[in-house]
């Protein structure tokens, strides 16, 4: 909604796509990008300005209205009569103006979609005289949604030419006017939010006016496609206006976000005796994973309306997104007298704290693009590198070239970017207490004190890895964890937390080196194809080879550190890494039968004696999975975990999608899952813990899901065994 009368109110919305890092756009799945959270590298600090000012490129408007073709003049003679008429011929649906309101990218083709909302003048033929012959029929079609799709964000096509969206039926609380589509996607199902009315009057969709009797509310449609939505019976709207209150004259959708499971629809409303403060509210949607249009819950927020600077008042078309944690909300306030889009940072949803830098983008001078003062955003992507950032931005406003509203396209300057500061690896604690004696591995060689330490500081490299630096290993550990840093995925370390790890140097291998980089959970090293795969350290701390050589293996003990919870010292009574020796298939050996389906009850503790304790049965955790090649049963709740979708980040944007294929990244397993008592934050409980060729395994029943399945901290003990670091 959007009046061009500048004393009334002056509604047109934000809807954002956020895309962040140097991949691009956010997407899911083989659909377009979610409109929720999103990432900027580094972290910003509160108040710091992501871009100070934005340049209009390219100067001319990307997507305008389509043009209406020109009515023709007809004269007829009938008799002694001369009759005039115009023919005004069927005409395109969107002549009027261009309101882009939300931009995703699919995934798939790579193409920009914008849903964006337009409207056709109502026709009436225009002709002079009396009787035959008729003009033809009128035509109208009044406020819908389109789509356009671009490769470039640039040069933008209509698929189609007719609307994929359009006001309900006659009696329908949106049967006049319908716009503003906010658009997200959760991998499964395309909803859209949009504005809708039965308000009666002009067609035009930027001059409407609305009513206390027909007021503007918020709708949803659902689409499996993106293209073709469907209001799927849904007969009422999600978000109606509240009497007495701030926005009792219309709520309209501006951008959503979904942070945790939850749907944070945000809205501009309006008080229909106070036509010019229009302020900005919070409705939320605790389970919209799983929401259908018929069991939606739309609760207005209770802090209602958003604050900027203590202030509810002129905010409009708000948009949110979190960077590095920190929550940023785009606005629009015209309080100067022209539309300014500002930037403010969030101590919460619902309160916030102008950028000190001012506003964002503003009118051009007098032009093509000069704007009249009106302008609203449609869309921001945000992309950089460990070097530099830079951004886009798709908005809509009036030209004073056509006096249409368009959309166009600006950039962000290039900001330098300082780079991460190194991480410094933690300290190890010294061990205190006798240390076990290891066993001999299963292959009989004796255990060998280990040989002097190779690496060391004279080895550690200063490079960064990232994009500029050896970024194959950055690409696989963000994939699967950065998407876990930044809160977008709820779920256990794959790598840890450190995007560049805590160690990155060269080690021998055959005659010469290759370049490794150890994370908490394992060690990446670089192949001689220039790709990148996980070790087989867990085998290796088991067995006590220690790989040097495609075929090349040197002896030592094997490894004395608890494969799971507290550090051995503290932690008696959980197997170390030495303690699988006795059941561990180092040498295709000590094969167990197909259990699948069985409970699983066996123990197994610090000597490797094998047990049972039946009270574990209680947990349900049976064996899922049977292993041909080594011959040992994967537990359900591993197997699952390795065969479970979430959302990852690929070199395009986020997706929803395998989160990492098991073989490659843990290994076969090496022995059956057995339960142990670990003492875990200085807690003794229950873990289940199986290894595998590259990684531990753990299962912690008392923890909160996701987090129940773990990978063991294999990474930083083989650095420690390997460098004969102490506990």
């Amino acid at each position: 909604m959007y009046s061009t009368n500048r004393g009334l109110f002056k509604c047109f919305s934000i809807g954002f796509v956020v895309l962040f890092g140097w991949f691009a756009l956010l997407s899911t799945g083989n659909g377009p990008a979610l409109e929720r959270a999103s990432y900027a590298s580094p972290a910003q600090s509160p108040g710091t300005t992501i871009f100070p000012s934005w340049v209009i490129s390219p100067n001319i408007a990307v997507l305008t209205p389509r043009p209406a073709p020109t009515p023709v003049k007809h004269t007829v003679i009938i008799g002694s009569n001369t009759y005039s008429y115009t023919e005004t011929p069927a005409q395109p649906w969107d002549t009027e103006y261009i309101k882009a309101s939300t931009v995703l990218q699919d995934n798939t083709s790579k193409t920009y979609r914008m849903y964006y909302e337009s409207n056709t003048v109502i026709l009436s033929n225009n002709y002079v005289g009396g009787g035959d012959p008729q003009p033809l029929t009128q035509f109208s079609v009044g406020s819908a949604i389109g789509i356009a799709t671009s490769s470039d964000g640039i040069n933008w096509t209509r698929p189609t030419s007719d609307p994929i969206f359009t006001h309900g039926p006659p009696g329908a609380w949106d049967s006049s006017y319908v716009g503003s589509p906010r658009v997200v996607f959760d991998g499964n199902i395309y909803r859209m939010f949009y504005v809708g009315s039965s308000v009666t009057g002009p067609a035009s969709g930027v001059n409407r006016r609305f009513t206390a009797d027909a007021p503007a509310y918020v709708g949803l449609a659902e689409s499996l496609d993106g293209i073709n939505f469907s209001r799927n019976g849904l007969t009422a709207p999600v978000l109606t206006t509240t009497v007495g209150a701030w926005d009792n004259w219309y709520v309209e959708p501006s951008s959503a976000r979904i942070e945790n499971g939850t749907l944070k629809l945000y809205y501009t409303g309006g008080d229909q005796n106070d036509k010019v403060n229009f302020r900005t509210g919070l409705a939320t949607e605790s389970n919209f994973s799983s929401f259908t249009g018929s069991s939606v819950v739309l609760t207005k927020a209770s802090g209602n309306p958003v604050k900027v600077n203590g202030t509810s008042n002129r905010i409009r078309s708000a948009y949110t997104s979190r960077f590095d944690n920190n929550l940023f909300m785009w606005y629009v306030n015209n309080s100067s007298g022209s539309d300014l889009i500002y930037q403010s940072y969030g101590n919460d949803d619902l309160n916030f704290t102008r950028d000190p830098d001012g506003n964002v983008i503003k009118p051009g001078p007098k032009g093509p693009n000069d704007l009249l003062g009106q302008v609203d955003i449609g869309g921001v992507q945000i992309y950089g590198t460990p070097d530099f950032r830079r951004g886009i931005m798709w908005f809509s406003g009036r030209s004073g070239s056509n006096l249409l509203f368009n959309a166009y396209r600006a950039e962000g300057p290039d900001l330098p970017v300082p780079p991460p500061a190194a991480v410094t690896p933690l300290p190890f604690p010294t061990r205190t207490g006798p240390t076990p004696t290891p066993t001999t591995t299963a292959g009989g060689i004796p255990a060998l004190p280990p040989p002097v330490p190779e690496g060391g500081p004279g080895a550690f490299l200063t490079a960064t890895p990232g994009e500029g630096n050896y970024p194959a290993f950055y690409q696989l550990w963000r994939r699967v964890d950065e998407p876990v840093r930044l809160g977008f995925a709820q779920r256990s370390w794959l790598y840890d937390g450190l995007p560049y790890g805590f160690r990155y140097l060269r080690e021998r291998y055959e005659e010469g080196s290759r370049l490794v980089l150890y994370h908490d959970k394992a060690r990446m090293e670089a192949t001689a194809d220039g790709g990148v795969t996980n070790g087989l350290l867990a085998k290796e701390l088991i067995s006590g080879l220690m790989q040097v050589g495609d075929n090349k293996f040197e002896p030592r003990n094997p490894a004395v550190e608890a494969v799971a919870g507290d550090a051995i010292e503290l932690n008696q009574t959980n197997p170390a890494y030495y303690s699988f020796g006795k059941v561990a298939s180092l040498n295709n050996d000590k094969r167990v039968a197909d259990r699948s389906g069985q409970v699983v009850i066996e123990t197994l503790n610090r000597n490797g004696d094998v047990g049972a304790d039946n009270t574990t049965s209680a947990f349900g955790i049976t064996y899922s999975y049977y292993d041909q090649t080594l011959g040992h049963n994967v537990a359900s709740v591993f197997w699952n975990y390795f065969q479970q979708r979430g959302t990852v980040l690929l070199g395009t944007g986020f997706a929803n999608d395998q989160v990492f294929d098991w073989l490659s990244t843990v290994g076969l397993p090496l022995s059956e899952p057995f339960w142990t008592k670990a003492v875990v934050g200085g807690n003794l409980k229950d873990v289940l813990v199986q290894a595998f060729e590259r990684r531990i395994m753990t299962y912690t029943p008392t923890n909160l899901d996701p987090f129940k399945v773990e990978m063991g901290n294999v990474g930083r003990h083989y650095f420690r065994w390997r460098y004969n670091q102490s506990q």
